[in-house]
C-alpha cells in the first residue's frame, strides 16, 4: 500500500483552502483529482468531509471515505454507506483495503500529520496568489524529489501537476 497525499495549492504560501472552500475553480485539476482517486480510499479530516457534503450534498462518488476526527460523538451527516469515522490517523490507514493505495485529501492538519508517512505527493501548483486560511506543508528537499511535472495553462493561470517521491528517510 502506498500512502499518497494529493492537493492543489496556490502561490508562495501554498494556500489549499479558505473557510472550508477552494478559492479557485480549475476543471483540469478537479478532473485530475477525480481520475486519480476514483476507486480508492480517501482519508480526510472532519472539516474537509463536512465541506464536501456542504458543496455537493453527498460524499465523493466511487471512493471510500475514511474521516478522522477528535470528536468522539461525530457522526457523518446521513451516515452514508462507504464512510467510516476514526479518531486517529493510524486507525484510518489500517482500514484501507490491503495492498491498495490510499489517498490523503486534506485538510491542513491531516496533511501535516501524514506527510512523514507518505510515499508520494501529487501536488498541483497554481501559479497565482489567493487568500486563504489553510496551507499545504512545505516539502523538505532532503526528503522529497520532483519526479514528474506536467504544465498547462487554464484561465490564464499556469498549473503545474507535480509528482514528488520520497528519496530518503526524514533526517533525524
Amino acid at each position: 500500500m502506498a500512502v499518497i497525499l494529493i492537493a492543489a495549492c496556490a502561490g508562495k504560501k501554498q494556500v489549499i483552502g479558505d473557510h472550508g472552500k477552494l478559492p479557485w475553480h480549475f476543471p483540469s485539476d478537479l478532473k485530475f483529482f477525480k481520475q486519480t482517486t476514483l476507486g480508492h480510499a480517501v482519508v480526510m479530516g472532519r472539516k474537509t468531509y463536512d465541506s464536501i457534503i456542504a458543496q455537493f450534498g453527498r460524499p465523493l462518488p466511487g471512493r471510500r471515505h475514511l474521516v478522522v476526527t477528535r470528536d468522539p460523538a461525530y457522526q457523518p451527516p446521513g451516515a452514508p454507506e462507504g464512510t467510516q469515522v476514526f479518531h486517529d490517523i493510524p486507525s484510518a490507514l489500517a482500514a484501507a483495503p490491503p495492498g491498495e493505495d490510499v489517498f490523503i485529501v486534506g485538510g491542513q492538519q491531516i496533511f501535516e500529520q501524514t506527510l512523514d508517512r507518505a510515499d508520494r505527493v501529487l501536488l498541483t501548483h497554481i501559479d497565482k496568489d489567493y487568500e486563504g486560511d489553510a496551507f499545504f506543508p512545505p516539502l523538505d528537499p532532503a526528503v522529497w524529489r520532483l519526479a514528474e511535472e506536467k504544465q498547462l495553462t487554464e484561465k490564464d493561470t499556469l498549473l503545474r501537476f507535480c509528482v514528488y517521491e520520497r528519496f530518503s528517510q526524514i533526517p533525524s
